[in-house]
């Protein structure tokens, strides 16, 4: 399952812009905070906006009201991408 995963995203980050593609290889290797997305796309919001228009199911897993911090992970079958 994993290789065929690592398959089908990479031939979708193909079809995506580069920012969009570096995002989705990154939630393919596990939660990803807002922290960490901004440092790559500071409208890191909107990229997560397509990927979620092209089919992927992008969740916010996590969320600290106090300090802002989110994290972000990706769903394949219902089941969360795992590290």
């Amino acid at each position: 399952m994993a290789t065929q995963l690592s398959l089908e995203i990479k031939a979708e980050k193909t079809r995506l812009s580069a920012q969009c593609g570096l995002i989705l290889g990154m939630l393919q290797n596990g939660r990803v905070t807002n922290a960490e997305l901004s440092k790559h796309a500071l409208k890191y919001s909107g990229r997560l906006s397509e990927l979620r228009q092209k089919g992927h199911d992008v969740r916010v897993v996590e969320r600290d009201y106090a300090t802002g911090l989110a994290s972000y992970a990706l769903f394949v079958n219902g089941a969360e991408v795992q590290r």
